[in-house]
């Protein structure tokens, strides 16, 4: 039976058991640990996992969908103790391997983070001559910015874009927090770009400040996007979901038009070549799989095991289709970025 603590216990825990209750009939939603906790059989302690259940990386759009697991019919009081939660050999998971997918996703989730810091890294030289007073460091601020800061903001832009997909391709969940963090990078990322534009960039355009951000058509969608990007930010976190409640999820709607007001930036700037190309080679499969019609026929063969030839041929498409498009913004980046790490930025 569950053992269930007294609040003033010490070593207070939540012991989950086969033979404890099982959840609920109507679907609840936990994140990645509480439900590995879950369902297989860990004790995690009471406080630790009411965090687990409404943690900081839990929100609307990271929860995972738990439905309930016997298929039996709820048992009012005193019909007698619950029957065991009946699960598969595939869900039977030893408990020493929990702990080591624990600590695996927790590694690769900071592996993820830390790469965010690659932009500042690159441009961080020349950032520092600029405020020594070094002689070309600004004009070496305005090659560099755009190749650097821009090109890293669409990268990091488009890795919160395939969050969703990937897990409607695999029902991975491990990775769903980094789309707030990437999501935040993006913004801190872009307004980096849009500061050094407005403040380095007189020797390319003319009129100032507001020239130099908006005096063309595609410095006009750049900049939009930006401005578009600081309420998404500013309610990215938790309290925010308290206090907007259903409207959150319509204000975080607006990544989509942000996406749209990209492409457009892009087409205006290169044309219907080069970084264009690439940015809609790899929006092509991830808009795709947002398809609702699309989204839910994959994820229910998914769970019930069907199609996998098909599904399997149809993912080599899709992600072949966006490493074409993603591979030459990384080289992008690798060349343009060793040049301003250098100090010798390329035009």
């Amino acid at each position: 039976m569950t053992s269930l603590p007294t609040r003033g216990s010490a070593d207070a825990s939540l012991e989950i058991q086969r033979s404890g209750p099982r959840p609920p009939r109507f679907v609840m939603a936990y994140p990645l640990r509480a439900r590995i906790a879950l369902s297989s059989g860990l004790a995690l302690p009471a406080r630790s996992w009411l965090r687990e259940l409404s943690g900081p990386t839990c929100d609307f759009e990271t929860m995972v969908s738990v439905k309930e697991w016997t298929g039996q019919p709820p048992r009012g009081v005193g019909q007698g103790p619950v029957p065991p939660i009946a699960r598969s050999p595939q869900d039977q998971t030893p408990n020493s391997v929990v702990p080591r997918r624990i600590r695996a996703a927790t590694l690769a989730l900071w592996f993820f983070r830390a790469l965010l810091i690659t932009p500042f890294v690159l441009m961080g030289p020349e950032i520092i001559s600029a405020l020594m007073g070094r002689p070309n460091a600004v004009a070496n601020i305005s090659t560099s910015t755009a190749d650097v800061f821009g090109t890293s903001s669409l990268l990091i832009f488009v890795m919160m874009l395939t969050v969703t997909p990937i897990h409607t391709l695999t029902g991975w969940t491990w990775h769903i927090p980094l789309r707030r963090t990437y999501g935040v990078a993006m913004f801190l990322t872009a307004t980096a770009d849009l500061i050094l534009a407005a403040t380095t960039t007189g020797d390319t355009f003319s009129g100032g400040v507001l020239g130099r951000i908006g005096g063309h058509t595609f410095l006009v969608a750049g900049t939009l996007a930006v401005l578009l990007l600081v309420p998404l930010a500013l309610t990215s976190f938790r309290r925010s979901h308290r206090w907007l409640g259903g409207y959150w999820k319509r204000l975080h709607r607006l990544v989509f038009v942000i996406w749209a007001i990209i492409l457009i930036h892009l087409l205006f700037l290169f044309g219907f070549r080069g970084i264009f190309l690439d940015a809609l080679a790899l929006s092509v499969p991830l808009a795709l799989l947002r398809v609702p019609p699309v989204r839910r026929w994959w994820s229910s063969a998914r769970r019930n095991h069907q199609h996998r030839i098909l599904r399997s041929a149809l993912a080599l498409v899709l992600v072949g289709t966006f490493v074409t498009g993603f591979v030459p913004l990384i080289r992008e980046l690798a060349i343009k970025g060793q040049a301003a790490f250098v100090q010798h930025p390329q035009d």
